[in-house]
This record gives structure tokens, C-alpha cells and sequence, in this order.
């Protein structure tokens, strides 16, 4: 009797303990129908196609997934440590998904992505300095390589050398991340470039490893030494700007650092030093704005910094230079502040630069010549009207509105009653002729509108009783409208 009374104990215990078990293995897909199951539901055996192509969504190879996963670590190597500049950094092989382009493909994926998308192993890199940096260093956030989103961006320009900067890709991550400098690369594992990248990264990890004393990093000179050595223009750029803003006190770093950026052959350095010496960087931002071999984007960068910093009159007559220079895009910018300064005595210098202006340059002319509102420049919008470029145009009618008379109506009634104009410059110059009938409606030698058969036309009251009338051509006593 006590064996029945044993069994049902046994069975008792034994079949929960099978049923989780069997559970278990069903959802962490460490048996072949739990896998099956598993990874059939979430198409995960679609990444592991041996060349990298993702195999189709009904394979039935249950163990295919653990096999080429390990198959291609080993082609690639496994996680390793190497020594660079005595820094000892780990290259960890990780599967990525990506799609025909080369783009990491998310989860879940859609149809588009399991017929062109394929299993890559890429390569992380983690460089040890816990017991390097200093406790109070805790930096968790990650930038691009050429981006500044640590918690001390200042550190971040410290440590980012321009020999770390050619070695990443684009999509690139780098990191601090306790204690440890992470580069999340897109390099697959058996990239050549991931040698150039482990020597960049323990050259910038040996300057940092070697600034730090005393549980202090002295990023100032690891800034100067920027300044002093480094061949990239973009990273002395940022370590005068980060080494201007962390020492704002005068200071043999500050100083130091100032020397450096003030003689260096990069404008774009210079520039950088400018922004932080008020009334000393004048001169400098002037220099950059009429350096002629400098890049556009940088002689923009330099206007305007002086106009945020420099009084209006002060850079009036260096105003009148850049309008006439061959970069529009300065030029528009200088048009743009004109206008909303609603500056007259620009008027002149804006109506003579307009017959060579390109259509960008031109639009913006109209519409700042619009907001100053002086009548002298409506010969100048009827010209700018009548140009090919609808975006002209339309700027043209605009301000026309604002400040024309009934010449300009003559020249914006026809567009506005065609059928043939582009809508958007049809409903602009109606709205104008609106807008100017409405502001002379109550002047001597007001409009009439005169109904002809064939078409309408806007023209002077004969009368000059500054009224509208409403005749035919040929009625020679018209009924008039008085308001």
C-alpha cells in the first residue's frame, strides 16, 4: 500500500518539476522544439545563412542558428585582448544585422528587410582605464566622432585626437562608459582598418592615461597639446573654443592656449579664439569674412558672430562690401538684417545689386526692400516682377503690396487674371492688386476698374474724384461706385 502512496508523492513533486523544466527550455529555445517554436515566431534563424544572406522564413534546420553564429566567431577570431602603447584593449566580435546598404537592421523586421538584409560580425573595442581616471570622472552618455555629447564635452575634446578622428567611420559611436573608453565600430572584424583604429585608439588612450595624476586629469594640456601638434583642423578648432570656456580666468593655460590660436594658419582656429575675446576678436572675424580662400560655411560662421556681437553701425560699411561680394549666400544674409532693421538709406545699394542677383538673392531683396516700405524701390520690385523665377515673383508682388502704386497694378493685373500663371503667383498678385486699390481708394487720381468686353483692366480715374468706378470702355457716362 505504502509503494501507491510513494508513487503519487513522487508524481506529485516530479511533474511540476518537468512541466517547468519543459517550459523553460520551450522559451529560451534551448531544445530543438522550443527553439524551433521560438525562433520560427520571431524569425531569428533568418540572420544566420552562412555567406551572411538570411535564409528564408520556413527553414527547418533547427540548430543552423547556434552553427553559423559560431562557425563564422571562429573564422573571425575570438574575443581577444591586445596591448597598445600599454594600454590593454579588448576586441569583442559581435553579430549585426544590416541591411543592402550596410545599415543595422532593427526588430522586428519587416519583408522588406529579411529579403535583402544579411548577418555581419562587427567589432567592439573597449579600452580599460578604470584604475586610470579619477572617481569623480562618470561620464555614461556616447557621441559620434564628431559630435560633443559627453556629460564634459571638455574632456571629450581632450581626448578626441585628430589620428582617433580619421580612424572611425562615420556611424562610429565612442564612449565612456564605466571607466572604460567604448568604440562601437562598424568595422566588421576582419576590416584591415580595424589595426589603424586600435593604434588611434590606444594613442589617445596613453595621452589621457598619462594627463592623469593625482586623481586629476590636467586637460588643459592635453587641450594646448592640440593646439600645439595636432594636423586636424577640427580638433584644435574645439580645444581652443573647450580650453576659452573651462579657463575663463587669465592664466599661463589660457594664455598659452591664445598664442597658439591666434598664429594658427587654420582661420577656422582663429575664428574659434575670436569668439571668446569680445572687442579683441573684431579684427580677427573681420579677416576670416574676407578671406577669400576660406569655405563659405566659415565666412558665414564669422558675419555672423559679428553681427550678434558689433554694434549696426559699426558694420554698416562692411555691410556694403559683403552685398557686393560673389558669395550670394553672405550676401543674403546682410539682406535678411537690412530688412529687419528696415535700414532706408540701404535702399539704394539693394535696388543696384538686384540685376545681377541670382533667384535666391533676388527673393530676398524683394521682401527686405518689402519690409522697409520705401516707395523709391518700386521701379526696382516691377523689374524684380517681371524675371522669370516664380519664387521672384511672388516676393516681388508681395512687397508691391506693401509700397506700389497703380503703375504696379498695370503690371500685376494681367498675372492675376491668368489662367496660364502658376497658382501660388496668381493668388500673390491678386492679393497686391487687392492691397493697393484698397490703400489708394481714398486718394486723388484713385483706380477705376474698367470692364471692356473682352477683359477688365485697372486705370486712372479720368475724374480724380478718388473714387473706384465700374464702366464699360465704350459708356461714356459710367456708373460710379462712391464709397
Amino acid at each position: 500500500m505504502w509503494i501507491f502512496y510513494f508513487v503519487g508523492l513522487l508524481c506529485l513533486v516530479a511533474v511540476p518539476l518537468v512541466a517547468s523544466f519543459i517550459a523553460g527550455q520551450f522559451l529560451f529555445g534551448s531544445m530543438w522544439w522550443g527553439r524551433h517554436l521560438f525562433t520560427r515566431r520571431r524569425d531569428v534563424l533568418q540572420i544566420a545563412g552562412p555567406s551572411g544572406a538570411l535564409l528564408p522564413a520556413k527553414t527547418d534546420d533547427k540548430g543552423l542558428l547556434d552553427r553559423v553564429l559560431v562557425s563564422r566567431r571562429g573564422a573571425f577570431g575570438e574575443d581577444r585582448t591586445t596591448v597598445v602603447d600599454g594600454i590593454s584593449i579588448a576586441v569583442r566580435a559581435q553579430p549585426r544585422i544590416v541591411d543592402e546598404h550596410g545599415e543595422r537592421v532593427g526588430f522586428p523586421w519587416t519583408r522588406e528587410d529579411r529579403a535583402t538584409a544579411r548577418a555581419v560580425m562587427h567589432i567592439a573595442l573597449v579600452a580599460d582605464l578604470s584604475d586610470v581616471l579619477p572617481e569623480s570622472v562618470s561620464l555614461h552618455a556616447d557621441a559620434r566622432a564628431d559630435e560633443v555629447g559627453f556629460g564634459d564635452d571638455v574632456l571629450f575634446a581632450a581626448f578626441m585626437t585628430g589620428r582617433l578622428r580619421a580612424a572611425v567611420a562615420e556611424s562610429d559611436r565612442i564612449g565612456f562608459l564605466d571607466g572604460c573608453v567604448v568604440v562601437d565600430s562598424a568595422f566588421a572584424a576582419d576590416d584591415a582598418r580595424v589595426q589603424t583604429l586600435l593604434a588611434a585608439l590606444g594613442h589617445a588612450c596613453r595621452r589621457l592615461h598619462d594627463a592623469t595624476k593625482d586623481g586629476h586629469i590636467d586637460v588643459g594640456s592635453m587641450l594646448v597639446e592640440h593646439l600645439a601638434t595636432d594636423d586636424d583642423v577640427t580638433v584644435r578648432a574645439r580645444a581652443i573654443d573647450r580650453l576659452l570656456t573651462r579657463y575663463r580666468e587669465d592664466g599661463e593655460t589660457r594664455r598659452l592656449g591664445l598664442e597658439l590660436a591666434v598664429e594658427d594658419g587654420a582661420a577656422e582656429v582663429r575664428l574659434a579664439a575670436a569668439r571668446h575675446l569680445g572687442e579683441d576678436g573684431f579684427d580677427i572675424a573681420v579677416a576670416t569674412l574676407k578671406d577669400g580662400e576660406a569655405s563659405s560655411a566659415l565666412r558665414q560662421r564669422a558675419l555672423r558672430f559679428l553681427m550678434r556681437r558689433f554694434d549696426y553701425d559699426r558694420l554698416r560699411p562692411l555691410f556694403d562690401e559683403v552685398l557686393e561680394d560673389e558669395d550670394d549666400r553672405l550676401a543674403l544674409i546682410v539682406v535678411r538684417r537690412l530688412g529687419d532693421l528696415e535700414d532706408r538709406s540701404s535702399v539704394a545699394k539693394l535696388c543696384a545689386i538686384t540685376a545681377q542677383a541670382k533667384p535666391d538673392l533676388a527673393a530676398g531683396i524683394a521682401q527686405a526692400l518689402g519690409a522697409i516700405g520705401d516707395p523709391s524701390a518700386e521701379l526696382t520690385l516691377i523689374a524684380l516682377f517681371k524675371r522669370r523665377e516664380v519664387e521672384v515673383r511672388i516676393a516681388a508682388a508681395d512687397a508691391l503690396a506693401t509700397l506700389g502704386s497703380a503703375d504696379a497694378v498695370a503690371h500685376l493685373l494681367p498675372v492675376a487674371e491668368s489662367t496660364r500663371t502658376a497658382h501660388a503667383l496668381r493668388v500673390a498678385a491678386s492679393s497686391a492688386v487687392q492691397l493697393i486699390q484698397s490703400r489708394l481708394s481714398g486718394q486723388a487720381g484713385a483706380l477705376s476698374v474698367l470692364t471692356p468686353p473682352d477683359s477688365g483692366q485697372l486705370s486712372l480715374d479720368p475724374a480724380g474724384r478718388g473714387a473706384l468706378s465700374d464702366s464699360p470702355a465704350d459708356n461714356p457716362d459710367p456708373i460710379e461706385l462712391i464709397e
